[in-house]
């Protein structure tokens, strides 16, 4: 039914106040100008300034947006993922509108409008804002502006048949079997030679005392693990990679959440990995880090498996039946739903009994092209005094198949103390 609907909504003619339709000739050139491919150069999200820079990094892929006869698209720079809009005109007014009608039939009422080879768009980012009428988004307006200018000559509007057998050139993305590869090589356990952050060298001892037990980095299928060598706690990153590019790129997710560009190389059986320590900065250009570029450099060699280096190692003591029964009173409290508000918003976790949770992460304000609301689940276990969780679906792609670890400090019947990775804490509050 929502296609047949759309479908009506497509064909129907743009009316004036009047009931006059525009002319086919008004509606083509209209559809004329706007025919292309544009960049998006400044954004200005419910009263916030939003740079070029990071459009190209968060909201469209190299800042583009590609216009057809009746759709626009737009390309996740981070996924890959193209996502297409119907759009309409209503040339009859002014200034002239235009609405979106979203995947999940939702209808975006904005107006638009030419300012020499500018166009600027103003539209709500919820179907239930009123329709933009002006050309400004002030806070709390709901509404996003936009501005964009052509990056070529704007295509003319061919025949209909011509103009939906148009495809857009994609950007080269990697193999399914490329990034696997990838992932083959990465994997294991990597000896840490030497980092220099921002300027600042460390050589092994450093590491080892202060940063990695046993200089040891672990990468698995998708993520980087090491033990901290003065708390023990341990530390993990999700990770995503695209061998298409040259270099190889790398992006990093920290417990912030915050997405960290870097790239790799290999050479021999060395691996050099060159990394942001900031969100939003353009991906590192070359293999380097010194002072003010905000980025470390990690210079790594393959290490012999774990199971070799351990073996000789002496087993940890069995643990005491008091110490057993301590653990299960601990994962018995678990169980129930729990609630912590952070600067990003308000997460609720119900966990259950059967070893499986779900998550809901409430943002405080909505973000462009940004989800309000994600939910996530999976399943978890414990394990001495450490809570290990695991993303199995998302509605957030990128959390899907991620593994977290938190250290629970304290728990009783209506409070829960827990550390994450980097030792912060955070107290949960019991629902029920």
């Amino acid at each position: 039914m929502p296609v047949i609907l759309l479908s009506l909504l497509i064909s129907l003619p743009t009316l004036d106040d009047g009931g006059r339709t525009p002319s086919r000739t008004a509606v083509e050139e209209a559809h004329q100008l706007l025919a292309g491919t544009w960049t998006v150069v400044s954004a200005v999200d419910d009263g916030e300034r939003i740079g070029a820079e990071l459009i190209r990094q968060k909201l469209a892929a190299n800042g583009e947006v590609e216009i057809f006869s009746q759709t626009i698209q737009i390309v996740s720079p981070e996924t890959g993922e193209k996502k297409s809009w119907i759009f309409r005109l209503d040339i009859s007014q002014s200034p002239h509108r235009i609405e979106f009608i979203t995947n999940d039939d939702r209808v975006l009422r904005g107006v638009y409008r030419f300012d020499n080879d500018t166009l600027i768009v103003c539209v709500p980012f919820d179907d239930d804002t009123k329709r933009a009428d002006a050309f400004d988004a002030p806070a709390n307006s709901g509404l996003i502006r936009l501005e964009l200018k052509p990056k070529a000559s704007p295509v003319a509007l061919q025949p209909t048949a011509k103009i939906a057998s148009a495809t857009p050139t994609a950007p080269p993305r990697a193999t399914d079997a490329e990034i696997r590869r990838q992932h083959e090589l990465l994997s294991g356990d990597w000896s840490i030679l030497s980092i220099r952050n921002n300027g600042d060298d460390y050589n092994a001892d450093l590491i080892r005392q202060k940063i990695a037990e046993n200089n040891r980095l672990h990468i698995g299928w998708q993520g980087l693990y090491l033990t901290n060598p003065r708390t023990q706690a341990k530390q993990s990153y999700t990770m995503r990679l695209d061998p298409s590019r040259t270099p190889h790129t790398i992006d990093v997710t920290n417990k912030f959440d915050d997405l960290l560009h870097g790239i790799y190389r290999f050479d021999g059986d060395l691996l050099t990995i060159c990394l942001n320590k900031r969100e939003g900065l353009p991906t590192p250009d070359q293999f380097d880090a010194p002072s003010g570029s905000y980025r470390v450099l990690y210079r790594l060699k393959m290490a012999p498996p774990i199971e070799q280096v351990t073996a000789a190692a002496t087993p940890p003591p069995s643990p005491t039946d008091e110490a057993a029964e301590q653990r299960e009173k601990v994962r018995k409290l678990l169980v129930g739903s729990w609630r912590y508000t952070d600067g990003k918003g308000t997460v609720t976790t119900v966990i259950r009994a059967d070893g499986s949770f779900v998550f809901t992460r409430v943002r405080t304000r909505k973000r462009l092209f940004e989800p309000l609301t994600v939910t996530s689940w999976g399943s978890w276990n414990f394990t001495g005094n450490l809570l290990n969780i695991t993303i199995n679906r998302s509605t957030d792609l990128l959390l899907a198949r991620n593994s977290y670890v938190a250290r629970i400090q304290s728990i009783g019947d209506s409070t829960m103390v827990a550390s994450d990775i980097f030792g912060e804490l955070q107290t949960f509050q019991r629902l029920r």
